[in-house]
Formats: C-alpha cells, sequence, structure tokens
C-alpha cells in the first residue's frame, strides 16, 4: 500500500506540473485518496483528493470528456463515515444539479449519476427520495435512448430493485425481468451487462420470496461463471452463497451447507480478510445449526458474526444495518 501510495504521490505531481487536465489525472486523484483513506490519519488530504477529483471530473465532462460519478459518492461515504450525512447529500445533490445544467437532464452521465445517487440512498433516510429519482430516471433514459441502451437498462433495473426494497415486490421485479429481457435482445446472451442483469433478476426474485425461480436464476449463473471464470474463482463463490440463502429459506439445509462449503475456501484463499468471507462462514454455521449439529456450527456461526461485526463500519452498502440484524437474530434463534 505505501509503494502504490509513493506511486500515485508521484504520477499526480507529474499531471499537476502539466496543468492539463482530464478523466485520468481526476482518476489518480481519486485512488490516491481511497488508498490513503484505507491507510489511516489522512482525513484533511482524503477529503481535499476527493473534492478535486470530482471538480474537475466535472469540468472534463463539460468539455466533452468521459466523467464519472464515482469520485462524489465515495467522498459522500467518506463523510457519512465521520458523522456528516447531511453534508453528503448536499454534494451530492449539488453534483446532479450541475451535471443537469452543464450536460442537461437527459445526459447519459447525468443519467449515470441520477440512478447511482438512488441507488446510495435506498435504506437511509431518502429512501422516498431515491425511489422518485429511481423512477424519474428510468422514464428519461427510456424516452431520450429507448429500451436496448445499456444506461435505460440499468436506470430500470435500479428502478426495479428500488421497488423491490420498498416493499413493492411484484412491480419492482417485473421491471427487472424487463430489463434483463431488452438487455438480452440487444445486446445478447454472452454480455457482461447481461450478467449482472441476471444475478439481480435472481436477488430480485429472492427478495420476493419467489425461491424456486431465484433458485434456477442462480444455479444457471453459477454453471456459466465456472465455465466462463474458473470454478475457483471470488464471483462464483457469491453466487454460490447467495443461492445458498435461497437453499436456507427452503429449509433444504444438506444443500446448503454444500453449497457454503465449496464457496467458503474460495473465499478464505482469495479474499480471507473481507467481510464476505466471514459473512459465508457464518451462513456456513447456520446450514450447519439447522440440521442440530451444534457444537460444530457454533465457531462458525458465532465468530463469523463476530468478524462480521468488526467490519461493518467499513462498508459501503447502507443494507448493512439489516444484515447485521439478521446475524443477530441468528445467533440468538442458535442459543
Amino acid at each position: 500500500l505505501e509503494e502504490a501510495i509513493a506511486t500515485l504521490r508521484e504520477a499526480v505531481a507529474i499531471y499537476r506540473k502539466t496543468g492539463i487536465e482530464s478523466g485520468t489525472f481526476s482518476n489518480r486523484l481519486r485512488v490516491l485518496a481511497v488508498y490513503l483513506d484505507q491507510q489511516g490519519s489522512h482525513d484533511a488530504e482524503v477529503e481535499a483528493l476527493f473534492r478535486e477529483s470530482a471538480a474537475m471530473n466535472l469540468r472534463v465532462v463539460g468539455k466533452g470528456g468521459a466523467s464519472s460519478s464515482l469520485p462524489v459518492r465515495q467522498l459522500g461515504n467518506f463523510l457519512r463515515k465521520r458523522g456528516r450525512a447531511a453534508e453528503a447529500d448536499r454534494i451530492e445533490d449539488d453534483l446532479l444539479e450541475q451535471m443537469r445544467s452543464t450536460l442537461g437532464p437527459d445526459h447519459h452521465q447525468t443519467l449515470i449519476s441520477s440512478y447511482w445517487l438512488a441507488w446510495e440512498h435506498r435504506n437511509d433516510n431518502r429512501a422516498d427520495f431515491a425511489l422518485r429519482l429511481a423512477e424519474e430516471t428510468a422514464k428519461r433514459a427510456k424516452a431520450a435512448y429507448g429500451p436496448g441502451d445499456r444506461v435505460t437498462n440499468v436506470a430500470v433495473d435500479v428502478f426495479g430493485l428500488l421497488m423491490v426494497n420498498s416493499g413493492r415486490t411484484e412491480e419492482g421485479v417485473r421491471l427487472v425481468a424487463e430489463s434483463l429481457a431488452n438487455a438480452t435482445a440487444a445486446l445478447g446472451p454472452d454480455d457482461s451487462l447481461v450478467n449482472s442483469l441476471t444475478w439481480d433478476l435472481a436477488n430480485a426474485r429472492r427478495e420476493a420470496g419467489q425461491l424456486t425461480e431465484a433458485r434456477k436464476l442462480y444455479e444457471e449463473r453459477i454453471a456459466l461463471a465456472k465455465a466462463r471464470l474458473g470454478a475457483d474463482t471470488t464471483p462464483v463463490a457469491h453466487l454460490l452463497r447467495d443461492n445458498s440463502e435461497v437453499l436456507l429459506r427452503q429449509g433444504e439445509f444438506a444443500a446448503a451447507e454444500a453449497a457454503l462449503r465449496e464457496a467458503f475456501p474460495i473465499l478464505e484463499k482469495n479474499a480471507p480478510s473481507i467481510f464476505s468471507r466471514y459473512f459465508t462462514q457464518h451462513l456456513l454455521g447456520e446450514a450447519v445449526a439447522r440440521q442440530k449439529r451444534f457444537e460444530e456450527a457454533e465457531p462458525l456461526l458465532v465468530d463469523g458474526g463476530k468478524e462480521m461485526m468488526k467490519r461493518a463500519s467499513t462498508l459501503d452498502f447502507r443494507g448493512k444495518n439489516r444484515l447485521m440484524a439478521d446475524a443477530t437474530e441468528r445467533v440468538v434463534r442458535f442459543y
């Protein structure tokens, strides 16, 4: 990490000397901010770098260059972790208004920033705002670019997922399925976006309680991911874990255990210290406990839950509160 930071500092210094702004320069500023944040004890510099990157992005796209809302979203998450949620909301809203006025409300980059902003707020105190923004973005994208456009497909997908999240599951699943069908027709079944949307539809069906349909989608994605990426890759492990949640809800505890025992060593090898590894361990403990092998289950379930708790504060995903509440409930039920 120290070597990466030193290299990025050198690169940023060179860019500054040229005086030329670009998307690449902005991205170097953003990545340097991310690495310094990981290292710790650099809050003021991290915030300044995120702000500089975001401002440069907007200037670059105003001149016809590529842009991204990622620096602002990461700055927002940085501020929220430090108790500055209102400030983060204001910065994100300001960026969206600037993009609308600079690029126009139907510009691809404006629409992308809109649906990402909606997604970021899906589980916090601005969830109603997020749902309205997602609906508006999907309508604008459809009207401006048609149903086969990538941005349209993602905008409709995000709106559908937020509908599911708000409890309007039937409408939400229909929208996600519509997005997948349109993307498949326009891009073909092997496109990376189609793969992502299929995963989203599986998750949406799982949340809606359509477990048989969700399981079928997960199993198709698992087979495809193994063939394309290899059986011991992290995406395969995540798909196996997601499918195990369906199996647990269906009461197929032995099948869930088998899926999790396949996923867990992959994550132990590829990502030994991240949240996902311990979440998978925790679910494995749940699958074992449901088969009444309590002594074997306890360290998996409880230790996995403890490690999840330690890492929860590092997650940008705002649904983590529900995730941790579910984990706590599993431990309480176990005892």
